[in-house]
This record gives C-alpha cells, sequence and structure tokens, in this order.
C-alpha cells in the first residue's frame, strides 16, 4: 500500500511538472491538489510504519471520569492529525468534484453533485469530532484503571484486574478483569464500538493509538497490578 501510494505521488508530482512547464493552469491545478494529496496519505503511511516511533512522552497528573487523580499517559496526537488531514482533502476533492458537475446542469449531474456534497459533508463532520474527542488517553488511580479512548471511556477497579497482556497481532495492550459492580463504562458516540464491547469486562488498549507510549504504558499496568503497595502514589507527583 505505501508503495502504490508513494507511486501515485511520484506521478502526479511529474504531472505537476509537466504541467508547470507547459504553462497549463488547468493541469497544475489538477497536478498540485493531487501531489498534495498523496502526499499526506504517503507521509501518515510513513509515519505509522516508521521504527522507532519516537519518544515517549512524559506522563502527567490527571483524573478519570469522577475527577479521581492519578498518572496519565496520553494517545499519540499525530495519528489523529494526519487521520484527519486525509479526510479533510478527500472532502475538497469531492467537494471540487461536485462543484464541477453541478456546473453542468444536467439532472444527472445534479445528483452525482449532490452525492458528492453529502459525502465531503460527512467526512468534514467526522473530522472534527475526532478532533473534538482526541486525544484518548489512559489514567492509572490508587483504586482503578481508566481508559477514554476515542469511542468509549472505561473504569476497573484494581481488585477486579487480575492480568496484563499484549495482543500482538492486533496489536493491543489487554487488561484482563472479572466482572465487578465498581466497572463503569459510557460511550462517547450514539452506536457503540462492538470490538471493545466484545473484550468486556475486560479493557483493550490499542498500542498504535499510544504511540511511543505503549510500552510505558504496559510497564506501568503491569508494575502496579504486581505491587499494590505503590498504588497509593498514583495520585501523588511522587510516582514519577
Amino acid at each position: 500500500m505505501l508503495a502504490i501510494l508513494a507511486l501515485l505521488a511520484a506521478g502526479a508530482l511529474a504531472g505537476l511538472v509537466a504541467s508547470a512547464v507547459a504553462a497549463n493552469s488547468t493541469g497544475i491545478v489538477i497536478f498540485g491538489g493531487a501531489t498534495l494529496y498523496f502526499g499526506i496519505a504517503t507521509s501518515a503511511m510513513l509515519s505509522q510504519v516508521r521504527r522507532p516511533p519516537g519518544k515517549p512522552s512524559p506522563p502527567k497528573l490527571g483524573a478519570d471520569d469522577q475527577g479521581d487523580p492519578g498518572l496519565m499517559y496520553s494517545y499519540a496526537w499525530m495519528r489523529v492529525v494526519w487521520l484527519c488531514a486525509i479526510l479533510t482533502m478527500t472532502a475538497l476533492v469531492l467537494a471540487v468534484v461536485a462543484i464541477a458537475i453541478a456546473v453542468g446542469g444536467t439532472l444527472a449531474g445534479w445528483v452525482t453533485a449532490t452525492l458528492a456534497g453529502t459525502a465531503a459533508f460527512f467526512l468534514l463532520w467526522f473530522a472534527v469530532a475526532l478532533l473534538r474527542r482526541a486525544p484518548g488517553h489512559v489514567v492509572l488511580t490508587p483504586t482503578g484503571v481508566y481508559h477514554r479512548s476515542l469511542t468509549s471511556e472505561s473504569y476497573t477497579p484494581w481488585d477486579a484486574i487480575y492480568d496484563v497482556g499484549v495482543n500482538s497481532q492486533l496489536p493491543l495492550i489487554v487488561i484482563r478483569a472479572h466482572p465487578s459492580p465498581n466497572t463503569r463504562h459510557r460511550a462517547r458516540t450514539r452506536r457503540p464500538d462492538r470490538f471493545e464491547e466484545a473484550f468486556r469486562p475486560s479493557i483493550v488498549i490499542g498500542a498504535p493509538a499510544l504511540g511511543a507510549n505503549a510500552r510505558p504504558v504496559l510497564r506501568s499496568l503491569e508494575h502496579y497490578l504486581r505491587h499494590p503497595e505503590n498504588r497509593n502514589r498514583l495520585n501523588t507527583t511522587d510516582t514519577f
């Protein structure tokens, strides 16, 4: 996929250069937009396959959904930024296509333009909604673990957690837990995330979403699960 995107970006750039040499303004606009679009898509793909993932951001004091303070690790912003950039560029392309088709004035053109415009509006709405929910984070408090993803919020007390592991195929950090009356869960979207729901009452955290913070989060979860005597420091700066 990365090779295909890079090839498309190179082809668009070649078309842009050829249009510039020929002083073709239409070609410059078309190939310029295509170069920008495929360039952003290629950069986004590169940012996901890059190794190593970079330096982890230092943890800080945060709070769960009840306001209880704890050690907080945030999601990686760049993953969300790249995705929103691609969604926005795709929406702009669809908007341009809708305007260009609507100029024709035919019934079929207006129908197609309406569909393209609706799709563009939906993509822009989705990008804005994504940015409003970002970034997600994980908070370790003295009483439990709170995870806020882009689609849901979950809290599980320490006494219900019996294991912390990794699903390397997906890849996921899995906080395995027994059912507990103190467990909390709330969807942040109209429709619950079926993937996360399938793991209940356990909590799953996408490792790519955490970026370089995935390893520190895993180590912290493992440490405080095995050493409950240290959890009372999670709501103070002593834990740093």
